[in-house]
C-alpha cells in the first residue's frame, strides 16, 4: 500500500517527530510502529501494531529495536533481489532457503524488505513525507486494512475507512491471542480470504 504527501511543503517544522532510528520504538501506545527500508528506497510503516503483529514479524514485545545497519548495501540488495523473484512464502520458509539459513543480518533484511508489506504497512516516499502526515488530522474516508495469515496458507484482509472499521467493530481485532485468531475475527467483521495472497490488491508483495 502506498501512500501520497498530504502537504507539498518541503520546509521543516519543530512539531514534525524525531528522525526515525528504531525498527520498534514503544510510546504511550496502543501498540507501535514498525519500520523497514527496502532498497527501492523510500519507508514502509506498520501502524498500531500489537503483539500478535509483533511476533510475526519476530520483533521482541518488551524492548525496543533498533535499526539494522546500512554498512551492508550488497546483502540488502541481493537478498531483496531474491526475495522479489521468488514466489510468495511464509516467513518460516523464508528463513530457511535451499536447506541453508540465513544469517542474522540477512534475516533482518528480509523482515524490513518484504515481511511488513504482509501485513499492510504503507510505503512512504521518504521519512520527511511520513513525518508530514503528523500534521493532517484523520477522516472518516482514511483507509483502514488489517490482515491476518493463517497457518494453513492464504490471507485474511479487511479493507475499509475508519468510518467503516468503526462501524464494523473492528476494534476487536485488537484483542486476538494468536494470528489464527486474528484470522477469525477478520472473517467475523467482514474481511475477505484470498487463497493466493498475491490476489490481494491491498498488498504490496513482490
Amino acid at each position: 500500500m502506498t501512500n501520497s504527501p498530504l502537504i507539498s511543503s518541503e520546509e521543516s517544522s519543530p512539531e514534525l517527530p524525531p528522525s526515525i532510528d528504531f525498527r520498534v520504538s514503544f510510546g504511550s501506545g496502543p501498540g507501535t510502529e514498525v519500520t523497514g527500508w527496502p532498497s527501492k528506497g523510500g519507508i514502509y510503516i506498520l501502524t498500531s501494531c500489537l503483539g500478535v503483529e509483533l511476533d510475526f514479524l519476530e520483533l521482541d514485545r518488551f524492548r525496543d529495536t533498533e535499526r539494522p545497519s546500512t554498512s551492508d548495501a550488497d546483502s540488502r540488495s541481493d537478498e531483496e533481489a531474491h526475495c522479489n523473484r521468488s514466489e510468495f512464502q511464509s516467513p518460516q520458509q523464508l528463513f530457511k532457503y535451499q536447506g541453508t539459513y540465513l544469517s542474522l543480518l540477512k534475516w533482518q533484511v528480509l523482515i524490513l524488505a518484504i515481511i511488513v508489506r504482509q501485513l499492510g504497512a504503507t510505503w512512504w516516499d521518504s521519512e520527511h513525507e511520513y513525518n508530514l502526515s503528523w500534521l493532517a488530522y484523520s477522516k472518516p474516508t482514511d483507509s483502514f486494512i488489517r490482515v491476518g495469515w493463517p497457518a494453513g496458507g492464504g490471507v485474511w484482509v479487511l479493507k475499509t475507512t475508519l468510518e467503516g472499521a468503526s462501524q464494523k467493530g473492528a476494534a476487536m481485532i485488537q484483542n486476538a491471542y494468536s494470528m489464527e485468531e486474528r484470522c477469525r475475527v477478520i472473517e467475523q467483521v467482514g474481511g475477505i480470504f484470498y487463497a493466493n495472497p498475491k490476489d490481494c490488491p491491498d498488498l504490496d508483495l513482490p
